[in-house]
């Protein structure tokens, strides 16, 4: 179900439009980030300054591929190497107040399952945490509540049960 929310970002006016599994051209992609589980269930959020929380991931490289840039983001940002991981869908985003083009994007959101490993902050994220899914809504603190909401959905139905001990 598409869903479509209005939110303010550098005292810009933007229309978020979310767009469950919706593959839009790769050159209009600006960023790829992903919900990502740990092995207990906990999601895995990276911030700057230990006050805003986001989700691992970024900007693709030239040349690189969605994928490639969220196993990077996600390994730079959060020393967390992603297992698997699938994908959800695209935030388009509709900035006409931009100060430069593009002025529609392409944000893909994924869902992984991922290992961390010793936390190494060495790059712009400085910190990294675990929340229950109960909390993510709540400690993201987007505008775009309702998106966060049906991302969180459609992750948990993608989240396979861990197989049983042998």
């Amino acid at each position: 179900m598409t869903i479509r929310e209005r939110t303010t970002w550098e005292e810009r006016r933007l229309t978020v439009t979310w767009e469950p599994g919706h593959l839009p051209p790769r050159e209009q992609v600006t960023q790829a980030s992903g919900i990502c589980f740990v092995a207990d269930g906990r999601i895995l959020l990276v911030s700057q300054d230990g006050d805003h929380w986001a989700l691992p991931g970024g900007h693709p490289e030239p040349g690189e591929a969605p994928e490639q840039a969220l196993i990077r983001e996600v390994w730079e940002e959060a020393s967390a190497r992603v297992e698997r991981f699938a994908y959800l869908g695209a935030q388009r985003v509709d900035d006409p107040e931009a100060p430069a083009p593009p002025h529609v994007y392409y944000q893909l959101r994924y869902v992984a399952w991922v290992r961390l490993e010793p936390f190494d902050p060495q790059h712009e994220t400085r910190h990294r945490r675990l929340v229950a899914p109960d909390q993510l809504i709540a400690t993201l603190g987007w505008d775009t509540t309702a998106i966060a909401e049906a991302l969180l959905a459609a992750a948990q139905q993608k989240q396979a049960p861990v197989p049983p001990l042998p």
